[in-house]
């Protein structure tokens, strides 16, 4: 894998982390 690869999967991967991690605390707080 090249280096321009591993950058573009980092920089679409953390964000979408991000994301998902901010949807699931949303949905245990609603479930709470």
């Amino acid at each position: 894998m090249t280096f321009a690869k591993i950058c573009l999967a980092v920089l679409v991967c953390i964000p979408l982390a991000i994301v998902i991690y901010f949807f699931l605390k949303k949905l245990v707080d609603e479930i709470r």
